[in-house]
């Protein structure tokens, strides 16, 4: 039964740790971010600024997570706000990427963070204790709102199946097929938007 979850979702990938996704930033991260927010001012960046800040965290493979933005916020820096300056340039990036507008972003966001704790927090028929916390979730559903469209709609059809399977599997099986097959699409920069939303 796994197998053929796996096998639908076309998305099975090799096995890596819950945190290597879903931990947050590294310290080598949190200096980068530090570094390059530091040549900037947050009361008056335009959108080149933004649009620079963005490619530099797409550089150093730094994806959007709810850790990004707290630790921007922290620094007095507005995720978001970066997020919609370096969306107006080019236009032609704005014009192909309309649905990452911030209302669609937020609405998707919470559809697949109510969708994933229903599959993987609420699933306790066997009494088992989930081993993802409801903050990781939340920064799954963050990461796959903010995927290019096809990628995110593979993650979605995979979330689909394993939901109307979930009855024949446990917890436990769902949890590390998710696991197993979200690694290495979240951590891959190129699965992003090139001006994703950070949330």
């Amino acid at each position: 039964m796994i197998n053929s979850v796996s096998s639908v979702s076309n998305l099975s990938m090799p096995s890596y740790g819950v945190n290597d996704v879903i931990s947050g930033l590294t310290s080598d991260e949190y200096s980068t971010v530090r570094s390059v927010l530091s040549n900037y001012d947050s009361s008056n960046l335009s959108n080149q600024d933004a649009v620079e800040i963005t490619q530099a965290f797409d550089e150093a493979n730094i994806q959007p997570s709810r850790q990004l933005n707290n630790f921007m916020d922290s620094l007095g820096f507005d995720a978001q706000q970066i997020g919609q300056l370096a969306s107006v340039l080019p236009q032609s990036v704005q014009a192909s990427n309309q649905s990452n507008s911030l209302d669609e972003f937020k609405k998707e966001e919470e559809a697949l963070n109510i969708a994933l704790k229903d599959l993987l927090l609420e699933n306790d028929d066997n009494n088992e204790t989930p081993s993802f916390s409801k903050e990781q979730v939340e920064d799954f559903a963050s990461k796959i709102a903010a995927l290019k469209d096809d990628t995110k709609d593979s993650v979605k059809q995979m979330i689909e199946n394993l939901s109307s399977q979930s009855s024949s599997l446990t917890q436990t099986q769902t949890q590390n097929i998710v696991q197993n097959s979200l690694s290495q699409v979240l951590s891959d920069s190129n699965n992003y938007n090139s001006f994703s939303i950070y949330a």
